[in-house]
């Protein structure tokens, strides 16, 4: 059962990035750590030194580059939904100077697409009991 959630987490996660390639808008050349001044610290995470980390999210484990360049990472965020999760997700990341786009179907959240400079990732999440797996695509 694990084996099909991965086939079609990684179909919406190749979907989802071309969907977002083709529409970006192109992005000035801005230095990439430039604050909000409202904004005094941003933790990023280990695993994508340019990605705002998630308040209690715990790495399950990292997969290396695929054919597109993509490093897989799947995190544990314990105690939640997902709709919690994208909406403060989403937060996090514009505040850290990310585009993103929310992508939803039958008016119902399911992913997050972000682009920050010639960064991009997309987030999705799966509920799991109390807690979410987040499956986080990024280069």
């Amino acid at each position: 059962m694990k084996k099909i959630f991965v086939y079609i987490s990684s179909f919406f996660l190749i979907l989802s990035l071309t969907a977002c390639n083709a529409k970006a808008p192109n992005s000035s050349k801005s230095p990439e750590n430039t604050s909000n001044t409202a904004q005094t610290t941003v933790t990023y995470t280990k695993e994508f030194s340019y990605l705002p980390t998630y308040s209690n999210m715990e790495l399950q484990s990292v997969a290396p580059p695929d054919n597109i360049q993509m490093v897989n990472a799947k995190y544990i965020i314990k105690n939640t939904t997902t709709d919690i999760v994208l909406n403060t997700y989403a937060k996090t990341l514009t505040n850290d100077g990310w585009t993103v786009k929310t992508l939803s179907q039958d008016n119902k959240q399911y992913c997050l697409n972000a682009q920050k400079s010639n960064h991009i990732a997309t987030l999705l999440p799966d509920q799991n009991g109390n807690d979410v797996l987040l499956i986080v695509a990024s280069k």
